[in-house]
C-alpha cells in the first residue's frame, strides 16, 4: 500500500523524534505522544480516503451495472414473442402446405370418379389399357383399384405425400443455413433428407 504525504510527514517527524532521544537530546514526552498520534491519524485519513474512494467506485460500478442491465433488457423488450410468432407461422405454413397436398389428392379422387362414371378408359396398375384409351385423359390406377395420378389434356397428375412436401421444405431451410447442425453432432437437412416431390425437381431444374 502507498503512504500518503500526511502519513510519510508523520512517520519522518516521528522517526526525526525517536532518533534525538536515542541519541540522548532532549525530546519532551508530550511531543513524541503527538508524534505517534499524528502517525495514527494520519493512517485512519488515508484509510477513510481509501474507503470513500472504494464507496465511489462501487456506486459508480452499480450505476454502470445499472445501465448496462437496462440496456439489456431493452434488447429482448420489443422481440421477447418473436421466436414463437415466428415459429407459429411456419406452423402455420406447414399446416397450409399439407392442406394444399391433401386438396391435390383430393382433386385426383374426384377426377378419377369423374373420369370413371364416364366410362373413360383407364390404365391398369400393370399398365394394360382398356379399348378406346385416350393417352391424353384417363386415371392411373395402381392395385386395388385407387386412382394414383390422372392425365388431363395431357397434363398429368399425381397424388402426392405431404410428408415428402414438409420434409422437402424443413430440408431447403436447413440447406440454405449450413445444413442447421444440431448441437451434438448430424444436422436437420441430412435429417430431413428424402425423395424430393418431382414437381419441386422439374421446377427447380429450369
Amino acid at each position: 500500500m502507498t503512504l500518503s504525504t500526511d502519513e510519510l510527514s508523520a512517520k519522518a517527524r516521528l522517526a526525526a523524534m525517536e532518533a534525538a532521544a536515542i541519541a540522548g537530546q532532549q525530546v519532551e514526552p508530550a511531543a513524541l505522544a503527538e508524534a505517534r498520534e499524528r502517525v495514527t491519524l494520519a493512517a485512519l485519513w488515508a484509510k477513510g480516503r481509501e474507503q470513500r474512494a472504494r464507496e465511489r467506485q462501487s456506486a459508480a460500478d452499480l450505476v454502470r451495472q445499472g445501465e448496462a442491465k437496462a440496456e439489456v433488457a431493452a434488447l429482448f423488450a420489443e422481440h421477447s414473442e418473436d421466436s414463437l410468432r415466428a415459429y407459429d407461422s411456419a406452423v402455420a405454413a406447414l399446416e397450409n402446405l399439407v392442406g394444399v397436398i391433401d386438396g391435390e389428392n383430393a382433386r385426383i379422387d374426384t377426377a378419377a370418379a369423374i373420369l370413371r362414371t364416364a366410362g373413360v378408359p383407364r390404365s391398369n396398375w400393370d399398365r394394360s389399357q382398356q379399348e378406346g384409351f385416350d393417352s391424353a385423359n384417363f386415371v392411373q390406377e395402381e392395385q386395388g383399384g385407387s386412382a394414383t395420378s390422372v392425365i388431363v389434356d395431357g397434363v398429368g397428375h399425381g397424388r402426392e405425400i405431404a410428408a415428402s412436401w414438409v420434409a422437402a421444405a424443413v430440408c431447403a431451410v436447413a440447406a440454405a443455413n449450413r445444413g442447421l447442425p444440431f448441437p451434438y453432432g448430424g444436422n436437420l437437412e441430412n435429417a430431413t433428407r428424402h425423395d424430393v416431390p418431382a414437381a419441386i425437381k422439374n421446377r427447380d431444374a429450369t
